[in-house]
């Protein structure tokens, strides 16, 4: 390095010479502050890495992987890191391996308490995002199990300003396609606030698909069946109730799959 005093830039993504001391430590006596490095070494040249190579697919995905692994368990808000990966996101939204490490970042960046320090404009380009990655992937378990586990969230769903139905279509296909418990606990739970969110007119046309009717019933028939009166089946009555309230094509479809009979037995159950 001695003899390349005037360098300014090194690109070293993918290349383990980043690993090096006087690129990773600033105390080695040859560490140059003012050289830009991309690399996996640090956080420094992973975030280095995704502002130069935006553009580079490849480069990307690589780079949010290594990203996931350093914000693990962050105790401050970085919006810094979250725009670079929200710029990620935008340029390849068609990518799986893009969308998949971004969304997973996503959720260490926002996760716990962080949510309630980013500003909503943040968050809403957050849940804009993750919405767009969800309807591009509808059939890939992870990637969704990712955008649920970010999306549950009150801060997310009450205090941010995004199109709630369609969120709350994007939920109700997730619940459909999987059978994941976790996934499926997720789903009702922002369903049953999402259905308290948004329009009667809105709550008609998501409670009257007969799918989405049959799912929900299909779920307090199996807790009931099972004697099994957990977080899930309150979630599920509670977005059965918003999703019915002053919604009269919603309580038709509700009647005409056994809805009414369902919750009379239930109401027979000793254990509720």
């Amino acid at each position: 390095m001695n003899s390349h005093k005037q360098l300014q830039f090194l690109g070293l993504m993918e290349n383990p010479a980043c690993q090096d001391d006087v690129f990773c430590r600033p105390t080695d006596p040859m560490f140059n502050p003012k050289l830009v490095v991309t690399g996996f070494a640090t956080e420094g040249q992973v975030l280095e890495s995704l502002r130069r190579y935006i553009q580079r697919r490849l480069y990307v995905v690589k780079s949010l992987c290594y990203l996931y692994a350093d914000i693990q368990n962050l105790s401050e808000v970085r919006v810094d890191i979250i725009e670079l990966v929200l710029e990620g996101m935008k340029t390849f939204p068609t990518a799986l391996g893009i969308q998949m490490a971004a969304t997973a970042c996503l959720y260490n960046l926002t996760k716990g308490s962080l949510s309630n320090k980013i500003h909503p404009n943040w968050l809403r380009k957050i849940v804009e995002c993750t919405l767009v990655s969800m309807e591009n992937f509808p059939n890939q378990l992870q990637l969704q199990k990712n955008a649920l586990l970010t999306l549950c969230s009150d801060r997310m769903l009450q205090d941010v300003s995004f199109n709630r139905y369609h969120c709350a279509e994007l939920v109700m296909n997730s619940l459909m396609i999987f059978d994941d418990p976790a996934m499926n606990r997720m789903s009702v739970a922002i369903c049953s606030i999402l259905a308290a969110r948004i329009s009667t007119v809105e709550t008609s046309n998501l409670g009257a698909k007969t799918d989405y009717m049959n799912r929900l019933l299909d779920i307090v028939k199996t807790k009931k069946d099972q004697g099994d009166v957990d977080i899930m089946m309150k979630f599920t009555l509670s977005a059965l109730w918003n999703l019915t309230d002053e919604s009269p094509k919603t309580c038709g479809v509700f009647l005409k799959l056994g809805g009414l009979e369902l919750f009379l037995s239930v109401l027979n159950v000793r254990i509720f």
